[in-house]
């Protein structure tokens, strides 16, 4: 978003929205909106800003957002409507024309589709109930996934996956860590066990020798 057409769209809210009053003179404000706004088009974010002043009572740099984020997202496919389409192409496709059967379908739906190994592994699929549930919770997950890359904005969602990806690892590392101090007592605790059952044997033994040494004795 360029800064003139930021500048345009805080002076129709502030019309549009009678309680809203931008400060333009308070650096602090102007830079967490614009930094947060920045990411759009300029045509969309007017669309956005007409659909918030048409649907909301008032504004705020979420609803912007999400105004925003629902001019780019597809038309909302639920888990079960994603399924009966993949159905659909298995019948109308089959195996063998796998592209096309690909091509006919949305785009969320090709996601799901994709997370699941692909059209011609779903048509393989012997136990379709069992393939149906794997199916509809990755359909879940790409719907999740584009509702927040929409209204995040591509940036900021790929900073907060790093960040997550980043708390996974180190999470990971510490577990890892933590099974290997584990481990190690555990090995540390077999070898005190172990010097203590060879000492116990060699106590045997030397008590066993002993005996029938004091044996051999009383015998001569």
């Amino acid at each position: 978003m360029t800064v003139g057409t930021f500048e345009r769209l805080i002076n129709i809210l502030e019309k549009a929205f009678m309680n809203f009053k931008f400060n333009i003179e308070d650096e602090d404000l102007v830079e967490v909106w614009f930094n947060e706004l920045a990411y759009m088009d300029d045509a969309k974010a007017v669309l956005a800003v007409k659909k918030v002043i048409g649907t909301c009572d008032f504004v705020t740099i979420k609803n912007i957002k999400q105004a925003y984020a629902e001019l780019d997202m597809p038309v909302q496919i639920d888990n079960e409507e994603g399924w009966g389409l993949v159905e659909k192409a298995i019948r109308l496709y089959g195996y063998m024309r796998s592209d096309e059967a690909m091509n006919s379908l949305p785009v969320q739906v090709q996601k799901a589709i994709t997370y699941m190994g692909g059209f011609q592994s779903i048509c393989e699929a012997e136990k379709k109930e069992v393939i149906r549930g794997q199916f509809n919770k990755a359909m879940a997950s790409v719907n999740i996934r584009t509702r927040s890359e929409a209204t995040l904005g591509n940036t900021l969602f790929e900073q907060i996956s790093l960040y997550q990806n980043k708390v996974e690892l180190e999470a990971k590392n510490i577990l890892q860590l933590e099974k290997s101090r584990q481990m190690a007592e555990l090995n540390d605790e077999k070898i005190a066990n172990n010097k203590e059952h060879i000492a116990n044997l060699r106590d045997i033994f030397a008590k066993s020798i002993s005996n029938k040494t004091s044996s051999v004795g009383v015998g001569a």
